[in-house]
C-alpha cells in the first residue's frame, strides 16, 4: 500500500480487503500476510500521530528523556484509567507523577495524548507527564498540538504572543500571568489596541486571575473601550480588586441606597442605630460606565437590580464604619425591611468577588451565621462564597453550613452531602473524617436513595484516600441492603484512588 495514503485511509481498505477475502478483492495481489503486516504497520502510524505527505520529510529524533519512568503497579493503574475514561483520575494520576518527577513511558505516551487532546478541558499536568516523547509527538501531529497552560514560561512566550493563534494567546497569557504578573499585563498593553473585540474580552478576564493595583490604571482605561463587552469585563474584574476606585465609587453611591439614622433616648441617652434601604429611582450615565446594567436581572425589578449591583461592588465594610455595628448586627439590623433579600444576596456577591476586602472574613461568618439560624434551606446559595476562600476556611465554612443539618432526615441530610461536595478542591484528611461523621448521623437511610447517587459521586472523587475505610463504612451503613451501581461505582473510584495514591508512597 503506497506510503502517500494516510494510516487511517489504509487501515479503512485493509478492513475493506479482510473482508472481501485477498483473493476476491478489487485490487488483487494481496496476500492474508501482506494485509496483516499492512494493518500493523499502519495501525502503528497511526498511534503514533505521523501523518503521511505528499513527500518523505526527515525528522528530528526525540530528544533524550531526563524524568524517571513510572514504576510497572502505577502505569498499570494509568491504563486501568484510560480504558476507563475517567478524566479526573487520569488527571489526578498525573499530578501525582509529576509531583514526584516521574514520566509515562513511551509506549504509553501516544495513547495518552490521543486521549488528552479530545478533552474539552486539558489539564496541563497530563502533557507534561508525557516527557519529551509527548512533546516531540505532539509536534508531528497537529491535532495533539493543543493550546494549555504551562506550569512555567516558555522560551517562546513573546513570539507565540505576537503570532500564534487566538487559543494559544490566552493559553500563553495564563502562563505568563501565573509567574510573572507584571510581564503578562505589559504583553497585553503591547497589542490591546489591534487585537478583535472577543480576544480583548478573553484577555481581560485572564487579569481576574491575581489582580491588584498595578494592573487598575489599564484595567480603568479598558472601561472606555469600543465594545461593551469589553467593558463589562474589565468592571467585573476591577470590582474583584479590593480598594479598587470602581469599588470606591461603587460605596459612594451604595450611601444613598443603605440609610443610616442614629438617634439619642432613653434614661442613659444611649444611641439607637436603625437602617433602611432605598434604592436608586433611576439609573445614572456613570453607572453603567462602572457595568451596571440597566436591564433587570431576572426575577428582579429594576430599582432592585441596580441596588444589588451597586452593593455587589462595594466593601461590606462601610456599612459597619457608618452604623457603628458588627456584621451580624447589620445584618439583624436590616432583617425587616423589604429589599433585605436583595441586600443578603448582594452581601453574598461581594464578599464572593472580592475575598480581599476589608473584615471579609468576619462577615462571611455573619452571612453564614444568618443562613443558619434563619435560613438553613438555602445553605446552598452561599457556595460562591466559600469558593472564594481559601480551601482551609472553606471547609471550615461548610462544616459550620451542614452542622444544623445533622440529625434532620430527608432533604436535610441529602441538603448536607450537596453542600459538603459544592467546592471542587480537594478535602483535607481531617475534612474527609468529619464530613462522612456529620452525613452518617444526619441522611435518612433507605434502600437505593437516587438523592444522594450525585453527591456521593463528587465525594469519591474529593475525598482524601486515608479516608477510604471511613467513607466504606458510611456507605455500607446507608445501602445496607444493596446500593445501586451508580453508588458501587463511586466506591469503587475511592478505593481505586486510595490504592493509587499508595503506590505512589502518599
Amino acid at each position: 500500500m503506497s506510503a502517500d495514503v494516510s494510516p487511517a485511509r489504509a487501515l479503512k481498505d485493509l478492513a475493506v480487503i479482510a473482508v472481501l477475502g485477498s483473493d476476491r478483492a478489487a485490487r488483487g495481489g494481496e496476500t492474508p500476510m501482506g494485509v496483516l503486516v499492512g494493518a500493523a504497520v499502519a495501525g502503528a502510524r497511526l498511534r503514533a500521530g505521523r501523518r503521511c505527505g505528499a513527500a518523505v520529510q526527515r525528522i528530528d529524533e526525540c530528544p533524550i528523556e531526563t524524568g524517571v519512568v513510572a514504576s510497572e503497579k502505577q502505569v498499570a493503574t494509568l491504563e486501568r484509567l484510560l480504558a476507563l475514561s475517567d478524566a479526573a483520575m487520569i488527571e489526578e494520576w498525573c499530578s501525582l507523577a509529576k509531583a514526584r518527577g516521574l514520566r509515562v513511558p513511551r509506549d504509553v505516551v501516544p495513547r495518552l495524548l490521543a486521549w488528552w487532546a479530545k478533552q474539552p478541558s486539558r489539564a496541563p499536568e497530563v502533557f507534561e507527564a508525557t516527557g519529551a516523547c509527548g512533546i516531540w509527538l505532539a509536534g508531528l501531529n497537529p491535532e495533539w498540538r493543543k493550546p494549555v497552560v504551562l506550569l512555567e514560561i516558555p522560551e517562546r512566550a513573546d513570539e507565540v504572543w505576537q503570532t500564534g493563534s487566538a487559543a494559544e494567546r490566552v493559553a500563553i497569557l495564563r502562563t505568563v500571568r501565573q509567574r510573572d504578573p507584571a510581564r503578562a499585563l505589559e504583553m497585553l498593553r503591547a497589542t490591546f489596541s489591534v487585537d478583535g473585540a472577543e480576544e480583548r474580552r478573553k484577555f481581560v478576564e485572564v487579569l481576574a486571575t491575581g489582580v491588584s493595583a498595578g494592573d487598575e490604571p489599564f484595567l480603568e482605561s479598558v472601561l472606555d473601550d469600543r465594545s461593551k463587552t469589553v467593558r463589562r469585563e474589565a468592571a467585573r474584574v476591577l470590582a474583584r480588586c479590593a480598594g479598587s476606585a470602581l469599588r470606591e465609587r461603587m460605596r459612594q453611591r451604595a450611601a444613598g441606597m443603605i440609610l443610616v439614622e442614629k438617634t439619642k433616648g432613653g434614661l442613659l441617652r444611649r444611641t439607637k442605630v436603625t437602617m433602611s434601604v432605598e434604592p436608586p429611582k433611576e439609573l445614572e450615565a456613570a453607572w453603567e460606565r462602572d457595568g451596571v446594567e440597566e436591564n433587570a436581572i431576572a426575577g428582579k425589578g429594576k430599582r432592585a437590580s441596580w441596588m444589588v449591583q451597586v452593593l455587589s461592588a462595594m466593601d461590606m465594610a462601610d456599612l459597619s464604619e457608618r452604623s457603628g455595628l458588627g456584621p451580624a448586627e447589620v445584618i439583624e439590623a436590616l432583617r425587616a425591611d423589604a429589599f433585605f433579600g436583595d441586600v443578603m444576596g448582594a452581601m453574598v456577591a461581594s464578599v464572593a468577588a472580592c475575598p480581599g476586602q476589608r473584615e471579609a472574613g468576619a462577615w462571611c461568618d455573619a452571612i453564614i451565621e444568618h443562613y443558619v439560624e434563619h435560613e438553613p434551606g438555602r445553605r446552598l446559595d452561599l457556595s460562591e462564597v466559600w469558593n472564594s476562600r481559601p480551601v482551609e476556611q472553606s471547609e471550615a465554612l461548610r462544616l459550620r453550613m451542614v452542622s444544623g443539618a445533622k440529625g434532620t432526615t430527608g432533604g436535610g441530610g441529602v441538603q448536607a452531602w450537596h453542600v459538603l461536595t459544592s467546592d471542587a478542591r480537594a478535602w483535607s484528611l481531617g475534612f474527609s473524617r468529619r464530613a462522612a461523621a456529620v452525613v452518617a448521623g444526619g441522611t435518612f437511610s433507605k434502600t437505593d436513595n437516587w438523592e444522594l447517587w450525585a453527591p456521593i459521586e463528587a465525594a469519591s472523587r474529593l475525598l482524601h484516600p486515608g479516608a477510604a475505610e471511613e467513607f466504606e463504612k458510611l456507605i455500607g451503613g446507608l445501602f445496607s441492603q444493596g446500593a445501586s451501581d451508580s453508588v458501587r461505582k463511586s466506591l469503587d473510584r475511592v478505593r481505586l484512588r486510595a490504592d493509587m495514591h499508595r503506590e505512589f508512597g502518599s
